[in-house]
């Protein structure tokens, strides 16, 4: 698929799509390693410590909206405070069962936003975004 995607954190509060999304991308081809974070605080702590040079940093982050405690848009504002926006690494996309227009209008108004796809995560909603902005 691409050679510029070595890693992907999925950030979503379910086990469950986090478990089915790791089998689309492993279907899909591409040859990358999957983290999951259940939580958004961790997922955060975890690009801290990518930006400090003590763990890589992932080339995508699969984002969900409704998540308990912090929530997909709190993550992004703490996000952009981790990771500047001119880095463009790494590519955010949001992931999410919301079908309310006002979320999608939302999401592609950020900056730090590249995409916004409905769940469930599939091959080719994958492609589409490796080819789009990998």
């Amino acid at each position: 698929m691409s050679d510029n995607v070595k890693r992907i954190m999925l950030v979503d509060d379910s086990e469950a799509d986090n478990y089915f999304h790791k089998l689309v991308i492993e279907e899909s081809g591409i040859e990358v390693e999957v983290e999951d974070c259940l939580e958004a605080v961790e997922a955060l702590r975890r690009l801290e410590m990518a930006m400090r040079g003590e763990r890589p940093l992932p080339d995508l982050i699969f984002l969900d909206i409704n998540m308990p405690a912090v929530d997909g848009w709190e993550f992004l504002n703490r996000y952009a405070e981790i990771v500047p926006v001119d880095a463009l690494i790494p590519v955010v996309v949001m992931l999410s069962t919301s079908m309310n227009p006002a979320d999608r209008t939302k999401a592609e108004s950020l900056p730090v936003v590249s995409g916004y796809c409905t769940k469930p995560l599939t091959d080719e909603g994958i492609a589409k975004i490796v080819a789009e902005h990998l």
